[in-house]
């Protein structure tokens, strides 16, 4: 793979992605920019450790209960087709074969 291809692991030269973004930073707002880093370093963890205590200690049933009219809701107001679609998607595909057939004509 090419030094300067953008899937390297390394993109080469002085000219990074994050050096072109950090040169047009003020101080200011590279501070900013560093705190805000350091803040979410120390709260993605216990973000993380609050959601899965959450998920423990969830009670599943509780939630299907919570949660079972939903499915009746949704299709009493927006009832299903009554085909699956294929049909239509098959029509669409054949008017836009036409069309290049027509196009390269």
């Amino acid at each position: 793979m090419p030094e300067h291809s953008p899937f390297s692991k390394k993109p080469s030269g002085s000219r990074t992605p994050e050096r072109l973004l950090y040169s047009s930073m003020t101080p200011e707002e590279l501070a900013l920019t560093k705190r805000w880093v350091d803040t979410w370093k120390l709260a993605g963890p216990e973000l993380e450790r609050i959601r899965e205590e959450e998920l423990r200690n969830e009670n599943t049933i509780r939630a299907f209960e919570a949660f079972e009219g939903m499915a009746f809701l949704a299709t009493r107001d927006f009832p299903p087709e009554p085909n699956s679609g294929l049909v239509e998607q098959q029509r669409w595909f054949m008017l836009l074969a036409e069309k290049q057939k027509q196009a390269r004509a």
